[in-house]
């Protein structure tokens, strides 16, 4: 922020309530944004899904929804 650029933090956004307290303020202070992602694209239950769903021709969709169900 401080190079005039927004920035991405993968969550946790920090370890602390004072670290997080300090980027707060470096945003507030910048102008620019902070934004908080959670990426699951790596994780062993998203992993199994998505090769179980490729597995489905795409013509026998209909519908589709997701719920914490472990494989």
């Amino acid at each position: 922020m401080e190079a005039g650029k927004h920035v991405f933090i993968e969550k946790p956004m920090a370890w602390t309530l004072e670290g997080a307290d300090q980027i707060i303020a470096a945003e507030n202070a910048s102008g620019k944004s902070v934004f908080v992602g959670y990426m699951r694209r790596y994780a062993a239950g998203f992993v199994r899904a998505k090769e179980r769903l490729e597995k489905i021709p795409t013509s026998n969709i209909a519908y589709g929804t997701s719920s914490p169900v472990s494989f």
